[in-house]
């Protein structure tokens, strides 16, 4: 996923791609130059930007310092999206023209 590699770099981010379906992260960016980490829910077919809401004061967080580890959280979050059915498995349908029916 060189675009994921490319963005980390312009925006000095490391990514985190939580794969819901294999329940794995997959991390992107220069790591020992990154200020913060964003992480992105992978559901089968596009991402997610994962964010935290405090629910005391409701703020929203988006961004993560790199010391904070994080990670289980993140995969136990990706098990209850697939546990849910909030993942699909793009191996299971198939695309085909609306006019004459022929496979994409």
């Amino acid at each position: 996923m060189p675009e994921l590699r490319i963005l980390s770099e312009y925006y000095n981010k490391m990514l985190y791609v939580v794969d819901v379906g294999l329940n794995k992260i997959h991390k992107f960016g220069p790591e020992a130059k990154a200020d913060s980490k964003l992480f992105l829910m992978y559901d089968g077919t596009h991402y997610n930007l994962g964010v935290h809401r405090n629910t005391e004061t409701n703020k929203v967080t988006r961004t993560f310092p790199m010391v904070e580890d994080n990670d289980e959280k993140w995969l136990e979050f990706a098990k209850l999206l697939k546990d849910s059915g909030e993942w699909i498995d793009p191996n299971l349908f198939a695309l085909k023209c609306s006019d004459c029916g022929a496979p994409l």
